[in-house]
């Protein structure tokens, strides 16, 4: 029982903790953007968990177009207490959310999800930090909302073309899935 006890207090400690890192990212974040003039909100906000991807990140972030389903597209990177020069990145390209404790990519979307709705962002999408989701697909994905002919647009990353056709990778990809 007391290890059931000590267990249940170090899960409360974790999460407790989570929210504290959320919530000053979200405080510095706002603070930063009403700093930089930038208020109101966005129409399309794109939520990217970036966790040492500071060799992908400008590539994605380039590649983000500016208009989707004929909406505003405005990014969010949130920082997920990388260690490398992912922060440095990111603010090259706006301001980003910060947690300056690893929490896990979950915790840094549920930042990014808060931010929308604290921004009353009108569609909410996200994208990895490391190329694997094809920021031209971003059109694709809103103009269903937008056209009110979808309240949920899901990607894949297997539907289509994919760089292996190979026997041991769908083997691994089975196994694995087990």
């Amino acid at each position: 029982a007391y290890q059931l006890y000590i267990t249940s207090s170090l899960d409360s400690g974790r999460r407790e903790l989570t929210v504290l890192v959320r919530e000053l990212a979200i405080a510095n974040y706002l603070r930063e953007l009403d700093g930089a003039g930038r208020q109101g909100a966005p129409e399309v906000l794109v939520v990217i968990p970036a966790y040492n991807e500071d060799e992908t990140l400008a590539a994605v972030l380039d590649e983000l177009p500016d208009r989707a389903g004929g909406l505003a597209v405005e990014h969010l990177v949130v920082v997920d207490g990388a260690g490398d020069s992912t922060e440095a990145v990111a603010r090259c390209f706006g301001v980003p959310a910060v947690h300056h404790a690893n929490r896990g990519q979950t915790a840094a979307l549920i930042t990014g999800y808060e931010i929308a709705m604290r921004r009353g962002a009108r569609i909410v999408a996200t994208l990895d930090a490391d190329g694997q989701m094809v920021p031209a697909e971003l059109d694709r994905m809103v103009t269903p909302i937008e056209a009110d002919r979808a309240d949920l647009v899901s990607g894949s990353r297997v539907l289509g073309s994919h760089q292996s056709e190979s026997r041991w990778r769908s083997s691994g990809v089975w196994f694995f899935g087990l």
